[in-house]
């Protein structure tokens, strides 16, 4: 049997409201924020909340991540097109494949919704998970990352 692990129980219930503000700020700037203000309150010496601090470095790694994933997908893509040019000399197979290569990328990188690609949308439809629950003041679990952000804090 697995165990849901809740985050809300193991920190104050109690999020102050400046929290929240900060912790929505700090998705809408994809971390930049956050660790701007993790900065200053360590030049000044002040606390940090658990929630903020939950929520900043859970907006970094995901950002960080984007940010990687979009380097693997650029260079894919060029080495998928290289593969298309070669294949494509191949008389009718080839410009079936080669067809087939294009379909695939348009889809995953393309997906036609403000040309997005995938894992754009899937970083937004994260991104206002994140704002919701940090607006309602609980912590947004997000199941591999918050783990590792709760054992690093802990």
């Amino acid at each position: 049997m697995i165990k849901k692990r809740n985050y809300n129980n193991r920190f104050s219930n109690s999020v102050d409201i400046k929290d929240r503000i900060f912790s929505i700020i700090t998705y809408l700037t994809m971390g930049t924020f956050g660790f701007i203000w993790l900065i200053i309150s360590h030049v000044r010496g002040t606390n940090i909340s658990n929630y903020l601090r939950f929520n900043i470095t859970q907006s970094i790694f995901i950002s960080v991540a984007l940010y990687l994933l979009n380097i693997i997908l650029s260079f894919l893509v060029g080495l998928i097109e290289f593969i298309i040019k070669i294949i494509d000399i191949i008389p009718f197979i080839g410009n079936f494949i080669a067809g087939f290569l294009n379909i695939i990328m348009s889809f995953t990188l393309n997906f036609g919704i403000f040309n997005y690609s995938i894992f754009e949308l899937l970083f937004i439809v994260l991104n206002f998970y994140f704002i919701f629950m940090s607006v309602v003041g609980k912590y947004p679990e997000l199941p591999y990352v918050s783990d590792k952000i709760v054992r690093r804090m802990i």
